[in-house]
């Protein structure tokens, strides 16, 4: 909007002087003129834009805290959310649920092994039991759902024959809880962060009398020294583990060994000679409402880019679980350390084409913001954490779902609703999800926790869209106004430039262009109050400066063409040799045709195409006192009178000609927008 107003400022400062100048060096008149270029200059500002804009943003702002429970804090961010075109986001909270849910048990082989996964579940259970503190950690609570809580991890429901199914569709993989509570506990060894194991001692069904049998759970590096392996083999199995991380998934190995009971306690140094089980993979828990938000966003022009804590093949297995586009080549997903270094104008054009950053800290993330800023883009961030500040206010618009810390409430534009608060700000090193689970891997393995901003409930993608949304239509209804305000004053002033050197007198007296001004600006309030049609939701509503110049002068030079052909009207259906004697008869004949273009303007250019509407009846108005106020008590006291009945015959043709004219301009002005945008978003 300041690139707008400088132009609008630019062009109030030079036309009194041009008016000025060129009413003396043509006609001789001097300072008598100066109301008149006042009143020119009055009549091509936007008097009514404060208020338009005001009242937009406002109502589109009660309206999303009345249907959405949106709360925007302030009013401008609304226009920036109608404007955007890349959201910035974190996986965890908004993608994924902070969660893992169990992916499959694997045997050696890489087959589906239910046993894998019932043997990982009695090791979960019995670790759990027999802890003198217990601690079920987020791994082992995901496997004891699969188990017991019917795997429905995702809360997806569940398919025909009543097996719980993932969000993709896909039969969960399903352990009875019997077949777990049928293994008696004898002792546990809880996990160990430093041999990153943990092993419960049992009883297993069917075995012969005083066997217990050790199972084995942990990370899969770890499960393996263990093991009774050829080197050979061992390396098989550890690629084998780091080839299910590479697809972004969290691996823990499972291994079991019978052992003669005995009464002693059961030490580290026993487990040792175990017999290699398998792998259980897990995922991130995919947030319910993710994919079909951003299925949403994208159908509505705005690019969603990932940046999160988290390892790059973690946060690239739930976009593509989500369906988010990730493109091709190396720029697909980019880590922190991938922009160290880089310039501004490189890493502008990196985080342009890059759809995920991964491993970021929360400066990398306001850096990566600003960059996209840079490039051009109107950036939205959505975080809900201490973390997420810098990028939050970064962003043109930040956005914090209502269960985010305070302080990310109160730093973002926008609050998102959702159900209840969150306590106190989580700091680093103080039991976020850095911390890591049991029998999670070294760092750098995606198995591995990282700092990421919070464990925040999903965000509600779906509330965005309406904020979008709303947004977009208040910014549409204010560019609207823009565009026929700034285009219909233009050509007066051009008209009123050129019949200031072309006639003897004054072509419209200082109060009739002011009132006139007045009942334009009056009717077009009606702008606020309308609905825009659904193509002017679709895609970002950017108002750029030299766009919208192109567009003013465009329609403006065409509003000045039928002004000037109302002169030669006037000078053919008023009496007289040159049809300009009668100076009231000349102003009331331009005042009515200005209210009637001005009319036909805002029905014209305005988004929508029904008939009934705010704008409808205000242009009706203001044409209807364009007609009548000539012949009104008040036509006299404006220096205005009637006119004869050949002027409207006449009048209506260059009005029907001017409104085709006017459907042709605004057919391919669309269209020259649609092809712009289609090649700046392929």
């Amino acid at each position: 909007m300041r690139g707008i107003s400088w132009i609008l400022i630019r062009f109030m400062l030079l036309t009194p002087p041009l008016v000025l100048m060129a009413d003396a060096a043509l006609r001789g008149r001097g300072l008598e003129t100066l109301p008149f270029a006042v009143a020119v200059a009055v009549g091509l500002t936007p008097e009514m834009l404060p208020v338009v804009v005001t009242t937009c943003l406002a109502r589109g702002a009660a309206r999303l805290a009345r249907v959405h429970g949106v709360i925007v804090r302030r009013l401008p961010a609304l226009h920036d959310l109608g404007a955007m075109d890349v959201l910035c986001v974190d996986k965890t909270g908004t993608l994924t649920q902070d969660r893992p849910v169990v992916e499959r048990g694997l045997d050696a082989e890489g087959r589906d092994a239910p046993e894998v996964l019932e043997w990982a579940a009695v090791n979960a259970w019995w670790t759990l039991q027999l802890a003198d503190l217990p601690t079920p950690d987020a791994l082992d609570e995901a496997i004891l759902e699969t188990a017991f809580g019917g795997g429905a991890g995702d809360g997806l429901g569940a398919g025909d024959g009543g097996r719980p199914q993932d969000g993709l569709g896909a039969e969960r993989p399903y352990v009875s809880g019997d077949a777990v509570l049928c293994h008696d506990g004898i002792a546990a060894l809880p996990f160990d962060p430093v041999r990153r194991l943990a092993t419960a001692v049992v009883t297993r069904p069917g075995a012969a009398l005083g066997v217990h049998t050790l199972v084995v759970k942990g990370a899969v590096e770890d499960v393996l020294d263990h093991c009774a392996l050829p080197d050979d083999e061992r390396a098989r199995l550890r690629a084998r583990g780091a080839h299910h991380a590479d697809q972004g998934l969290r691996v823990l190995a499972v291994a079991t060994a019978d052992r003669p009971a005995r009464h002693r306690d059961w030490t580290p140094a026993d487990v040792r000679g175990l017999t290699f089980r398998g792998y259980v993979t897990l995922r991130d828990a995919l947030a319910p409402a993710a994919g079909p938000a951003l299925r949403t966003l994208a159908e509505r022009g705005v690019t969603v880019k990932v940046l999160t804590g988290d390892h790059p093949g973690t946060a690239a297995r739930a976009c593509r679980d989500l369906g988010l586009p990730l493109g091709r080549g190396e720029d697909a997903v980019r880590t922190a350390a991938d922009i160290e270094g880089l310039a501004p104008s490189e890493l502008s054009a990196l985080a342009h084409r890059t759809t995920v950053f991964a491993r970021c800290t929360p400066e990398h993330k306001a850096r990566i913001v600003t960059a996209l800023r840079a490039h051009g883009h109107t950036t939205g961030f959505l975080g809900d954490g201490v973390n997420d500040l810098p990028a939050l206010r970064a962003a043109d618009v930040g956005v914090a779902p209502h269960a985010a810390v305070p302080v990310a409430r109160e730093a973002a534009d926008v609050v998102l609703p959702g159900g209840g608060e969150r306590g106190d700000p989580v700091l680093p090193g103080a039991g976020e999800k850095g911390a890591p689970p049991t029998g999670e891997a070294e760092e750098g393995n995606p198995t591995a926790a990282t700092p990421d901003s919070t464990g925040a409930p999903a965000a509600d993608l779906a509330a965005m869209d309406h904020a979008i949304a709303t947004g977009r239509g208040s910014s549409a209804n204010i560019a609207t106004y823009l565009r026929s305000t700034l285009s219909s004053n233009l050509g007066n002033v051009i008209a009123m430039l050129t019949a200031g050197l072309l006639l003897p007198f004054l072509p419209m007296l200082p109060a009739q262009v002011l009132a006139q001004n007045l009942f334009f600006d009056a009717a077009q309030l009606a702008f606020a109050y309308e609905r825009p049609a659904p193509p002017a939701l679709r895609r970002p509503s950017a108002l750029r400066p030299r766009a919208l110049l192109r567009f003013i002068t465009g329609f403006g030079v065409l509003n000045a063409a039928a002004d000037l052909t109302t002169f030669a009207i006037l000078a053919a259906a008023v009496p007289g040799p040159t049809g300009t004697e009668d100076e009231s008869v000349f102003h009331s004949g331009w005042f009515t045709e200005n209210l009637l273009t001005q009319a036909l303007v805002m029905l014209l250019l305005r988004t929508t195409r029904a008939r009934a509407t705010p704008v409808t009846w205000a242009a009706a108005a203001l044409a209807t006192t364009g007609l009548l106020l000539p012949l009104s008590p008040l036509g006299p006291l404006l220096g205005m009178t009637a006119l004869p009945p050949l002027y409207y015959v006449l009048l209506t043709a260059v009005l029907a000609v001017y409104a085709t004219a006017l459907r042709v301009l605004r057919g391919r002005v669309a269209k020259g927008d649609a092809d712009a945008y289609a090649q700046d978003h392929p």
